[in-house]
């Protein structure tokens, strides 16, 4: 899927997500974003995403099921005084994917990404958000 040049928020999503991710603090929140994407017939190059439903995620890092916490340690030299929790790390639940991915499958929707909450840090993707 292609990164969007546009995102559209409808029936009040960009709140519900808002709530969702701030719920949790000083947590990292996370939910998956859902609906449609939107290209014009006129512009190819014109890609919207059109969210229309926010799934609830439940952040795993650091619990017994989690399969990414040795993953990430030490990779970036910075951080390597940071305690690694759910205050700086955050890591989807499996059922909460496969649950999501049913539902939007079920309802003719598309999955189109997932979203994630900063509360200790600037509102802006972080270095390991970009790795």
């Amino acid at each position: 899927m292609k990164i969007p040049k546009f995102i559209e928020f409808h029936n009040e999503t960009n709140c519900v997500l808002s709530r969702f991710l701030k719920a949790v603090e000083p947590e990292e929140g996370c939910c998956i974003l859902i609906g449609k994407t939107n290209s014009s017939a006129k512009d190819n190059k014109r890609n919207i995403w059109e969210v229309t439903h926010i799934w609830n995620c439940r952040n795993i890092w650091g619990e017994q099921e989690s399969k990414l916490i040795d993953q990430n340690i030490g990779v970036f030299s910075n951080q390597k005084n940071m305690q690694l929790s759910k205050n700086n790390r955050f890591e989807l639940d499996a059922k909460d994917q496969i649950e999501s991915y049913k539902w939007a499958r079920e309802n003719d929707l598309e999955i189109l990404c997932c979203a994630h909450s900063h509360p200790l840090g600037e509102n802006k993707p972080s270095e390991i958000d970009l790795y």
